[in-house]
């Protein structure tokens, strides 16, 4: 883990501020849990600001970059900057908010990535950010298309990964789940549509990986598509359920068996949950699908048997109720 917070319980404990339990200490008192949190900005971009500060005090070597404008570029900057233990921060195509240059400014990366194609990003972004005064190296990672670019992001990223996720380039909602998944593993998000898995399998092969993880149903990633994986791979699992909240449930069921951190998100809402994929990876943690006030019941199912110390929000009261983040508030 590379959050703040990790950082300041460590040099606290360090400096004798947090007490060490000598061996015959007398059991811990019961206290509250999990301690909830919210964390948000006064918009997409803001919002994804707000999630690195909760990360990084003073500077780090990587940032991510991506459009906030629309989602298949950053589900694979996600996993990528998860595992990397870097922030991933927004901006759109109209220009360079000045929310997110000023978080770069102060980060001072030595290396930026720029996630996507010049529609999304344009080139005088990228002089921009090779203008500020730490002179940083930016390098764009794009593809034709959105499946292109997941794979581009994948085959630069990753070294061996072993595994990838495989999720539809054509919703948001299970590919979410699945970049903490898979950031948090060391293994890439893959994009896919259609039935012809071709290119996918050329990409995988890139890679050395030898087992493949589908997440949602045939309805998103089709049959033909898991047969042609199981025809060439050792290992092809798949995670779904009825909806995107059970799938997301099943995702964090067979990934994460005792997380410290959750993290719930609007699950009919994509953008303040970009930036928080990274930071769940980057924590090895979660990222539950939750509805705007309340919790569906295969997610509060899955955070009764975890029983977390922590729940982080992301996103203002627009897009998660007080009741969700605060008192866990479940549907039904």
């Amino acid at each position: 883990m590379r959050s703040r917070l990790v950082a300041v319980v460590a040099a606290a404990l360090l400096a004798g501020l947090l007490p060490m339990a000598p061996a015959t200490a007398a059991p811990l008192a019961a206290v509250d849990r999990p301690v909830a949190q919210r964390i948000a900005g006064a918009d997409r971009y803001a919002t994804a600001v707000a999630v690195s500060d909760y990360s990084f005090s003073g500077t780090t070597p990587t940032v991510y970059l991506t459009t906030g404008e629309t989602f298949p570029d950053a589900l694979a900057a996600a996993a990528a900057a998860g595992s990397a233990g870097a922030p991933l921060l927004l901006t759109y195509s109209g220009g360079l908010p000045a929310v997110t240059r000023d978080e770069i400014a102060s980060l001072r990366p030595t290396t930026i990535y720029v996630v996507g194609g010049a529609n999304a990003i344009p080139d005088s972004q990228v002089a921009q950010l090779q203008a500020l005064s730490h002179r940083p190296t930016v390098t764009r990672i794009s593809g034709v298309n959105r499946y292109e670019t997941s794979y581009e992001v994948a085959t630069r990223r990753f070294t061996n990964p072993g595994a990838v996720y495989v999720a539809t380039g054509g919703s948001f909602a299970d590919a979410l789940s699945a970049a903490a998944a898979a950031g948090s593993a060391n293994i890439p998000i893959l994009l896919v549509d259609g039935t012809d898995a071709t290119r996918l399998l050329q990409v995988i092969g890139q890679l050395g990986a030898r087992r493949a993880i589908i997440v949602g149903g045939t309805s998103v990633v089709s049959q033909q598509i898991e047969d042609q994986l199981r025809a060439r791979l050792a290992t092809v699992n798949r995670y779904a359920g009825a909806n995107r909240y059970e799938t997301s449930a099943v995702i964090a069921t067979n990934s994460f068996t005792n997380p410290r951190f959750t993290f719930v998100v609007n699950g009919s809402n994509f953008p303040d949950a970009l930036a928080a994929a990274a930071l769940a990876a980057d924590l090895d943690a979660p990222l539950l699908l939750t509805q705007q006030d309340c919790i569906p019941s295969p997610i509060g199912t899955y955070l009764d048997r975890i029983d977390p110390d922590y729940r982080k929000g992301v996103g203002g009261t627009s897009i998660l109720s007080d009741a969700v983040v605060f008192s866990g508030a479940r549907c039904g």
